[in-house]
């Protein structure tokens, strides 16, 4: 049935729990007692099942590094799976990134789309759901992890000691639905350490840096770049300021590092690399993509942190081959951080349909929210055909769990970048999709 329009009688209360989460500066840091990913991710996790519990809900902490929210009675159950780990800020903000700001029709904050403000949506859409007087035939649960942004440990954890869900779906992609993830290989390049240069670049793995400096001790000479951040999914919507200073630096300077060398032959001239890796060729999923999230030189270690996102007919282990005998070429070791295999899901199964059927019956509503003057959509944004991305979610860690939003197609995503947004009201409206995509994903299993 279409949704024409969502009535949320909770705005203030979801603009409470929101702004308190997006507060903490929940970016993994050294491990302390209960806190395998540091205090900050730990204190997240408390401010979700705070609030959780104070709203009725039964909740659960699994020793620091997952938590849950439930509601609901049976054998079954239906999970809603997002994480309350962020990436760094990075440096360009026009606002303080830990404090949610209302200006102009957008919610601004680190996490507000990746992945605090879908989590809190998705609580806010069981609650109504809860309010509605619906009675599911299954228990819903609401999983928040604090190791997404860093190898979803946090989820290895959750597998190994509960019950796993038998339908569900994690809000940290792209509408209409996700039915192919790329392969994530993340991996250091490490050499010795330098007395002639010094350098330092990027923030994390998985975003495109945003700003590097290059420095050649003997003259004192400063090389800095500052560049766009992004995703490492997408690096083509960013610009890498460790490509371009690497590739932009004197070949005097550069000749002076094993490591530079190697990311100025291989790394920096483009985003998928035919001649570094030669054995991946694109598929349904798309093509190879690189980027070169860290760069660290210093007089004990030279190292870069390297992402590739492969097609899903690939093969991670060949591909990890093939850079390892390049890299030893340079003198270079090659050590694995993380290692996610793709994922497939098939577009015809009942989860999958009942997510294309919740995204039809609210994207009208959802669309004229952000653009109520408008007296067409577009056949691209009524399109329920999933689609293939290169990004990883939390849909890999479990069986059943399929990516479904938070970005419309409309939006640009602003995962990962400087000044992260969304609109207001999509947001708002959203929580209408994800209360009626829980709802059918629930009577999914009463067949």
């Amino acid at each position: 049935m279409q949704t024409d329009t969502f009535d949320f009688r909770n705005e203030d209360d979801f603009f409470k729990v929101l702004s308190d989460i997006i507060s903490v500066p929940s970016v993994k840091t050294e491990p302390s007692d209960h806190a395998p990913y540091g205090a900050a991710t730990a204190a997240a996790l408390e401010c979700m099942l705070n609030h959780a519990q104070d709203r009725g809900l039964r909740v659960r902490n699994l020793d620091g590094r997952v938590g849950y929210a439930e509601w609901g009675d049976g054998p079954g159950m239906v999970a809603v799976l997002c994480h309350l780990d962020i990436v760094p800020p990075g440096e360009g903000w026009e606002t303080d990134p830990y404090s949610l700001t209302r200006k102009d029709g957008l919610l601004v904050g680190r996490g507000i789309i990746d992945n605090k403000g879908p989590a809190v949506c998705s609580l806010f859409a069981l609650l109504s759901l809860a309010e509605s007087g619906y009675k599911p035939p299954c228990r819903i649960r609401l999983i928040w992890g604090l190791d997404e942004e860093h190898g979803c440990t946090c989820m290895d954890h959750y597998v190994a000691i509960e019950e796993l869900p038998d339908a569900g779906f994690t809000p940290d992609a792209s509408f209409p639905a996700i039915f192919a993830e790329k392969g994530i290989l993340q991996f250091r390049l490490t050499g010795p350490g330098s007395e002639a240069i010094a350098a330092t670049g990027g923030d994390a793995f998985n975003m495109v840096a945003s700003s590097c400096s290059v420095t050649e001790l003997t003259s004192g000479e400063r090389f800095s770049i500052i560049g766009v951040p992004a995703h490492a999914s997408t690096p083509e919507k960013g610009l890498s300021a460790i490509h371009v200073a690497v590739s932009e630096l004197p070949e005097q300077v550069a000749v002076k590092s094993d490591l530079l060398m190697f990311i100025r032959r291989y790394l920096s001239s483009r985003y998928g690399i035919d001649d570094l890796v030669s054995c991946a060729h694109a598929d349904i999923s798309g093509t190879l993509t690189l980027n070169t999230g860290l760069l660290r030189i210093s007089e004990t270690e030279s190292m870069a942190g390297v992402d590739i996102r492969y097609p899903v007919h690939s093969d991670g282990k060949e591909i990890f081959d093939e850079i390892r005998g390049k890299a030893a070429d340079f003198g270079l070791d090659v050590q694995v951080e993380s290692h996610l295999l793709p994922l497939f899901t098939d577009p015809g199964s009942s989860s999958m349909t009942a997510l294309r059927e919740a995204y039809r019956s609210n994207i009208h509503m959802i669309y004229r929210s952000w653009s109520p003057d408008s007296t067409d959509i577009p056949a691209e944004y009524l399109s329920d055909e999933p689609i293939a991305i290169g990004g990883g979610t939390y849909a890999r860690s479990m069986p059943g769990i399929i990516a479904f939003g938070p970005v419309f197609p409309w939006e640009e995503s602003r995962m990962h970048q400087k000044n992260e947004s969304c609109s207001e009201k999509v947001m708002i409206s959203s929580i209408s999709l994800y209360r009626d995509a829980i709802y059918r994903l629930c009577e999914t299993l009463k067949s």
